[in-house]
């Protein structure tokens, strides 16, 4: 009898778990700029791109490994930075992505920083060339 009320309890436990949410929602998706007039800067230094599984900046980045949804407008994310000044294997960072009411700014804080980006028009879900 315990072992039944055993494999009871650990059967209600893992009902709740599921797997790792490992892909960006679209609202996410995208060009965001430091600043919004450098949307048209075709070498993006002060963008971010953010792929379904990648976030990306101008000399750094990284694939996401985790997620986790906060609230309706608000993730936390852990991504492999590859900064290209490390030189080193990628370091896994945690980074929260806030969206504004409005969707057209995000709040991305890593490192104890935070930096307000604004979405740019016609974005191209967020792909790189």
């Amino acid at each position: 009898m315990p072992k039944l009320l055993l494999m009871a309890v650990l059967a209600v436990s893992l009902a709740g778990c599921s797997a790792a949410r490992t892909t960006l929602s679209r609202e996410f998706q995208g060009r965001w700029e430091a600043r919004g007039e450098s949307c048209t800067d075709p070498d993006g230094v002060a963008a971010m791109w953010v792929q379904p599984d990648q976030v990306q900046f101008y000399e750094s980045g990284g694939e996401v490994s985790a997620i986790r949804r906060t609230n309706a407008r608000t993730l936390d994310v852990t991504f492999r930075d590859w900064s290209d000044d490390q030189g080193e294997a990628p370091v896994a960072k945690a980074a929260r992505m806030a969206l504004s009411t409005d969707g057209d700014a995000m709040t991305f804080t890593v490192d104890g920083y935070a930096t307000v980006y604004l979405r740019c028009p016609a974005s191209d879900g967020g792909k790189r060339s």
